[in-house]
């Protein structure tokens, strides 16, 4: 089973008001796909210590994009360091990896989180995402669990076409309806 996680990387930095005092890869199709291979491992641990042989065949996969850049950089081998298969991750170049600021008050709590920096007053966001919609057909199978970043355009032609390749509707959408 592939357990694959789909969407544009993005670098989470922490931020007092003076300093950086953390960063770690974010968005939730990374961290769901992360949570996962991490369960998966340690139940496969417990069988293995007991003698018993109940694994669960499984490899976790980015399929993503981010900037050629420091920041995806640091994304990238924080999943390598994971066991989690970072082949399929597009490195763009002229592009930044997209950062997410969180605001940490003297007691280290969240007090706001933004796409701009307050320091330097800049964003490294985009609004389109940089992930190819024609996912490579080895990544493709039956048994498969994938994970989207969200429902846009992008991301439901991804998943129009994994159904094409597989011929199973992974969903419905109801493109007329209100919300």
């Amino acid at each position: 089973m592939k357990i694959i996680g789909i969407g544009d990387l993005v670098l989470d930095v922490y931020m007092n008001e003076k300093e950086i005092v953390g960063i770690t890869g974010g968005m939730s199709f990374s961290n769901i796909t992360y949570n996962i291979s991490r369960l998966l491992k340690d139940y496969n641990n417990s069988y293995t210590s007991n003698g018993e042989d109940k694994n669960i065949d499984f490899e976790t996969i980015i399929y993503g994009a981010c900037g050629k850049d420091i920041s995806g950089n640091i994304i990238i081998n924080e999943l390598k360091e994971n066991n989690i298969e970072t082949k399929y991750i597009l490195e763009k170049e002229k592009k930044n990896t997209r950062k997410f600021y969180i605001y940490l008050d003297d007691k280290d709590k969240v007090i706001a989180s933004k796409k701009k920096n307050y320091i330097t007053k800049k964003e490294t966001w985009y609004s389109t995402s940089l992930v190819k919609e024609k996912i490579n057909k080895e990544l493709l199978g039956k048994g498969n669990i994938y994970i989207f970043d969200n429902i846009s355009k992008n991301f439901r032609n991804i998943m129009k076409y994994i159904d094409s390749v597989e011929r199973k509707n992974m969903f419905r959408f109801r493109t007329n309806s209100r919300i």
